[in-house]
Parts: C-alpha cells; sequence; structure tokens
C-alpha cells in the first residue's frame, strides 16, 4: 500500500512539473518568413504579454526586430511583422507582462526562417 502511495505521489508530482513545464512554451515551428513577417504557429502563456523577434545572428540576442502582444493561454499563429530586418538568424522570446530582457523571459526559441519570395 505504501509503494502504491508513493508511486501515485510520484506520478502526480511529475504530472504537475510536466504542465507547468509547457505553460509558457512555443510548439515546434517551421517559420516562415514572407515579406516581413513571421509566424509562430502556437505559443502558449501562462499572463497576457508579448512575443519579441530578435536578431540572433551568432548566438546572441542583439536588436529586437518585431514584436505581438499575446493573451494568457493558446495564441494561435502569432504574425509578427519584423522592423528593417538584416538578421540571418533569429530567436522568438515570450514575456509574461511588460517585456524586459531575454534573460528575465518567460521561454524562448530559436526560429527556423524560411525566405519566401
Amino acid at each position: 500500500m505504501k509503494t502504491l502511495m508513493k508511486s501515485a505521489a510520484l506520478v502526480s508530482a511529475i504530472a504537475l512539473t510536466s504542465t507547468a513545464a509547457v505553460a509558457n512554451s512555443f510548439a515546434l515551428q517551421d517559420n516562415v518568413m514572407d515579406d516581413m513577417t513571421v509566424t509562430i504557429d502556437l505559443v502558449t502563456s501562462d499572463t497576457d504579454g508579448y512575443v519579441v523577434i530578435y536578431d540572433y545572428t551568432g548566438g546572441e540576442f542583439g536588436d529586437a526586430l518585431g514584436m505581438h502582444e499575446v493573451n494568457a493561454g493558446a495564441n494561435d499563429d502569432v504574425i509578427i511583422t519584423l522592423d528593417n530586418n538584416i538578421a540571418q538568424e533569429f530567436a522568438a522570446v515570450l514575456y509574461n507582462g511588460e517585456v524586459t530582457m531575454p534573460s528575465k523571459s518567460a521561454a524562448w526559441i530559436e526560429l527556423d526562417i524560411n525566405e519566401d519570395s
């Protein structure tokens, strides 16, 4: 009986941890940049906030290139218009609440950008 209770407690703890880890996240992406926009298929956020696209050339966060407000919960097809884009690599950063700096973000992902003409 004790073993069953310990196992049930462990499964519950793992489930809670897994749920929390998915709360602020980006779905797997195949992003397409077309006419200076990036579409992110799914962004999930604990709170209202913002997704900011940064220049991530060389593996370091550079200038913010564009941003879009997101609501708490699941946000489908988040379209972000880029300003003056000269970057070669990109990262999407999710902020819960106000935009600060990438190191204080809720989640981030390096984007796989395909340029369409």
